[in-house]
């Protein structure tokens, strides 16, 4: 739980300073960059506060939060 909130607090923080820079007058690899930064924060925001799925949704339903997790047929565990 702390790391999403950290992850949104940092996000949240980030996004008007690399709008600014978008929005300035910079250099267009400064540009790209900025662009790149706001991209993969709101991408970060909206992974992080997924709802959890497949089988790691399946262990917290069933309150085995910490169980072994059946492997496929031929699967090699090392």
């Amino acid at each position: 739980m702390r790391s999403r909130l950290m992850i949104t607090v940092s996000a949240v923080l980030a996004v008007p300073v690399h709008a600014l820079i978008w929005l300035d007058f910079e250099p267009t690899s400064v540009t790209a960059t900025a662009l790149a930064a706001l991209g993969a924060a709101v991408a970060a925001v909206v992974l992080a506060w997924l709802p959890p799925h497949g089988r790691y949704a399946a262990q917290l339903g069933n309150g085995k939060r910490n169980a072994a997790v059946a492997q496929p047929a031929g699967a090699v565990s090392g």
